[in-house]
């Protein structure tokens, strides 16, 4: 999956790496059995990329961190925990990782794991409130307001 900026088809000329797996555990493994086989099939995509002049994440928000290569459960689980939460640190993580589309493969899952979050997240008042205060305190970049203020002055003449 492509995470952020990257899924909201909003990649710059600064965009690193921000993707994910969401997988569904095979009969007869574990979650950690499969992850074991994905891990290093994400390492080499994740470094094919970073040659190919899309940096590597520096806060690891990558398919290769174990933390981010997680079954379809384990994803809800996640998820689940940052819409209860609401830390800091978990409201950041859903303002990057709930911004995700389907890159390859079963893209089912990711559009199962949208339709439970939007679930779940709707139904989570508080969680929505905590979203849309820290949304109000970030601004946009100084550089966008002003080219937004150029844009107004010159289609009001």
């Amino acid at each position: 999956m492509a995470l952020g900026s990257e899924g909201r088809f909003e990649q710059t000329l600064n965009t690193d790496q921000d993707n994910a797996i969401v997988f569904a555990v095979p009969d007869g493994m574990t979650a950690d059995q499969a992850r074991e086989i994905l891990l290093p099939v994400a390492r080499r995509i994740n470094e094919a990329l970073a040659q190919c002049g899309f940096p590597l994440c520096k806060g690891e928000i990558m398919a290769s961190n174990p933390k981010w290569c997680l079954s379809l459960n384990e994803w809800k689980r996640t998820f689940g925990d940052w819409i209860g939460g609401g830390s800091p640190e978990q409201l950041l993580n859903a303002s990057i990782f709930f911004d995700f589309r389907a890159l390859y493969g079963a893209e089912k899952l990711a559009e199962e794991l949208r339709g439970w979050l939007a679930h779940v997240a709707s139904d989570n008042s508080r969680f929505l409130h905590l979203m849309a205060e820290n949304a109000l305190r970030n601004r946009p970049p100084l550089a966008w307001c002003a080219i937004s203020s150029w844009a107004r002055r010159t289609s009001s003449t």
